[in-house]
C-alpha cells in the first residue's frame, strides 16, 4: 500500500484510510523506509497508456536505531517476469 501520493503514477489520486492508518503507524514505531537506489516503482497494472498504473507499494522498512550502527544499507528493485510486484534486494 502507498504511504503517500508521490509514489503513485495512474489511476484514483486519494488514500484511503487504510494508507492513513499505516502511515500512521510507520510514524509511532519510528520506522524509515530505504530507498531504493534505481527508483523503479515495485508494483504495475502491465496496461500500456494512459491506464497504466504504478506505485511503490512494497516497501523497505527498518527501525530509526539501524541508521546508527556503522551499517552500510542499500535497497534496490529487481526484475521479476512472473509477478506484478517486483521484489526488493
Amino acid at each position: 500500500m502507498i504511504c503517500d501520493l508521490e509514489e503513485k503514477r495512474g489511476g484514483v489520486h486519494s488514500l484511503d484510510l487504510a494508507s492513513t492508518l499505516f502511515n500512521d503507524t510507520i510514524q509511532d514505531l519510528q520506522l524509515l523506509e530505504i530507498e531504493t537506489c534505481n527508483g523503479i516503482h515495485t508494483w504495475n497494472n502491465r496496461r500500456g497508456g494512459q491506464h497504466q498504473m504504478t506505485s511503490n507499494m512494497d516497501q523497505f522498512l527498518i527501525i530509526d536505531d539501524m541508521l546508527n550502527r556503522d551499517v552500510f544499507l542499500e535497497s534496490m528493485i529487481l526484475l521479476s517476469m512472473g509477478s506484478d510486484h517486483l521484489p526488493i534486494q
